[in-house]
């Protein structure tokens, strides 16, 4: 949203900024990558998973990273998301959610 960028809101101790900028090339494994190296930790972050692309908004980390890092991400998650409630005024914020079943890009369409 246009209208919120450069806007700053505090949660959890922390200040997000909003860009004001709606990606329709979003990559979750970009972001993903970026969110760890904010956090202090270069971690391979892959959007593929035995040859084959993932959806966009999936991404692909080891376990032991995972283990290691995802109290500390999920917490970050959870002040990122009261930010864009209290930003958007919206009632609810994006979730990231843990999950052992890939979806992948061949099989994804947008077509409804």
């Amino acid at each position: 949203d246009a209208r919120a960028k450069g806007r700053t809101v505090n949660a959890g101790g922390y200040s997000w900024i909003s860009t004001g900028e709606e990606r329709d090339d979003f990559n979750f494994a970009h972001y993903l990558a970026s969110f760890f190296e904010v956090m202090g930790h270069r971690v391979p972050v892959w959007e593929s998973l035995a040859g084959r692309f993932l959806v966009p908004y999936q991404a692909v980390v080891t376990g032991s990273d995972w283990r290691r890092l995802s109290e500390q991400f999920q917490g970050l998650c959870r002040s990122q998301r009261t930010a864009y409630r209290k930003m958007y005024s919206q009632p609810a914020g994006p979730k990231i959610k843990e999950s052992n079943n890939p979806r992948y890009a061949d099989l994804w369409t947008t077509e409804v």
